[in-house]
């Protein structure tokens, strides 16, 4: 019970310094900056050795965003990593790959929803994700040339940017689904964009910290500390690096016979850079890896975390699901694959993923926030890591 107190309080503390005194975390931005020292001066104080994976990305800085129609001034979010523009055009609303690919749209503004926004577009020089339709639309947009693009959000309240690619050069936002409607009930009406934003080099790193420990064998506990841009990323994922620097001072008090890793990873919400750097070292060592537990989307307050398991073991399942029996808060949901175990698991690395039901209701948005989470729900996660991580010890995940 008392070092129960200790956990909340620690992960409390955690919490505080990534949500509040950080805040929103992208890559290549002072806050990630800031947010990478604190997890390493986490990691040495509980004595783990620390490696960094340094790459250079890219850091987008908005100053400003307007949009008008004929005059009028709507609300609008600009798309991460947009060029600067200055329009006056009139824009043609398109709902559907047909309609695209039949439309001619140079010198004017394409209005987009229904089938051609039902998601985010995925970057288009991504490579773990890059579905076959997300492909063609971009293909279709650079070869139509529209001076610039609006997406509908098709969510009824707090919208998300249609697209976030560095590599793409069209202008674009994206606006609220009742701001879209204002906008398809004037179809003749002019629309006005002005985007002021530029982009400048910085980098961005993989923290990782591993016990003194020369087994070849390893279990990877990971979670990503790089946010989407203006959000304070408390669920995504300041909970689930919290829950990591508390595993770590937990689990460092054991002499255990395999190598513990920490992983920090930086760039999940952006191409997936820190994957990328982890996986062209260290792709050859994966046989050595035990079992990976991915922290991301836990401890929501008015929520139930979760767990799931992929190319694991029957043996092992069974064994983490009568662990967890003695957190009877935690449930078991289907396997889903947004998230750093996704580097490992097609790779046949036994994976646990935990997050919480619900969390991408206020994902990617200003609603993550501080006080959605609750310290006593991500310290029953550390409670259960450390369990999984004996049991791990004992028996690799997919034997």
């Amino acid at each position: 019970m008392l070092y129960e107190k200790h956990l909340n309080s620690l992960i409390t503390a955690h919490l505080e310094e990534l949500c509040s005194t950080i805040g929103s975390r992208p890559v290549g931005s002072q806050q990630n900056l800031m947010a990478e020292k604190y997890i390493e001066d986490t990691f040495v104080k509980v004595g783990l050795n620390i490696e960094k994976q340094r790459t250079e990305c890219p850091f987008w800085k908005l100053d400003s965003v307007k949009l008008y129609l004929d005059g009028m001034k709507l609300d609008v979010i600009a798309n991460t990593f947009t060029p600067s523009c200055s329009i006056n055009s009139p824009f043609t609303p398109l709902s559907s790959l047909q309609e695209l690919e039949g439309c001619s749209i140079k010198g004017r503004i394409a209005l987009v929803y229904g089938e051609l926004f039902t998601e985010s577009l995925a970057p288009k020089n991504f490579e773990f994700w890059n579905p076959e339709k997300h492909q063609k639309v971009i293909r279709l947009l650079e070869e139509k040339a529209p001076e610039a693009i609006i997406g509908i959000s098709p969510r009824i309240v707090h919208p998300f940017p249609y697209i976030e690619d560095w590599d793409f050069k069209i202008p674009s936002v994206t606006v609220p689904y009742d701001t879209g409607i204002v906008l398809l009930n004037k179809k003749e009406g002019r629309i006005s964009l002005e985007i002021s934003s530029g982009v400048t080099v910085s980098s961005s790193a993989n923290v990782i910290g591993r016990t003194n420990n020369f087994s070849p064998k390893r279990i990877v506990i990971c979670a990503h500390y790089d946010t989407k841009y203006g959000t304070p990323g408390a669920s995504d994922n300041a909970t689930g690096v919290s829950a990591m620097l508390a595993a770590a001072e937990l689990l460092c008090k054991d002499r255990l016979p395999v190598e513990l890793e920490f992983l920090a990873f930086d760039g999940e919400e952006c191409y997936a850079l820190g994957e990328l750097e982890y996986l062209k070292k260290y792709e050859t060592s994966f046989n050595d890896i035990l079992a990976v537990i991915n922290i991301d989307g836990i401890g929501l307050k008015a929520s139930s975390n979760t767990i799931t398991f992929l190319e694991c073991s029957e043996d092992f399942v069974d064994n983490v699901l009568r662990a967890k029996s003695k957190f009877p808060g935690i449930v078991r949901v289907d396997p889903w694959y947004e998230g750093d175990h996704t580097l490992f698991w097609p790779r046949k690395v036994p994976c646990i993923a935990l997050s919480s039901l619900g969390v991408n209701n206020i994902l990617h948005t200003e609603l993550d926030s501080l006080e959605k989470v609750a310290a006593d729900k991500v310290t029953e996660i550390v409670e259960l890591i450390n369990e999984i991580v004996k049991l791990a010890v004992g028996k690799s995940g997919n034997q």
